[in-house]
C-alpha cells in the first residue's frame, strides 16, 4: 500500500509537520480535527521541497520548490561518449 504525504499548516501557511509518502505496510493517516492539513497522492511531491501553504488561494495550495539533481557519473560518461559518437 503506498500512502501519501500529509502537511499540518497554520493560518499563516506556514508548516508545522509534514509526514512524507510512505510504501509498504503504512498505517493511514490520523486527520487532525480543526486544523487545517492537505493529503496528497503517493509521489506527488517527489523531486520537491514543500516550503509552505498559499493560504490565499482556495483550495489551499502547496508552494514548493524543485531538487535540484546533479547527473551521476555514468549519466555524464554516456553524455560524452554520445557526444564524441562513440556511441
Amino acid at each position: 500500500m503506498n500512502r501519501g504525504s500529509l502537511i499540518i499548516y497554520d493560518n499563516d501557511g506556514k508548516i508545522w509537520c509534514y509526514i512524507a509518502d510512505a510504501e509498504g505496510v503504512a498505517s493511514p493517516h490520523d486527520i487532525p480535527n480543526g486544523i487545517p492539513y492537505i493529503l496528497t497522492e503517493y509521489g506527488e511531491q517527489d523531486n520537491k521541497i514543500v516550503k509552505s501553504v498559499d493560504v490565499s488561494t482556495t483550495p489551499h495550495k502547496i508552494i514548493t520548490e524543485d531538487i535540484i539533481t546533479k547527473p551521476s557519473y555514468e549519466e555524464l560518461e554516456t553524455r560524452l561518449l554520445e557526444a564524441e559518437g562513440v556511441i
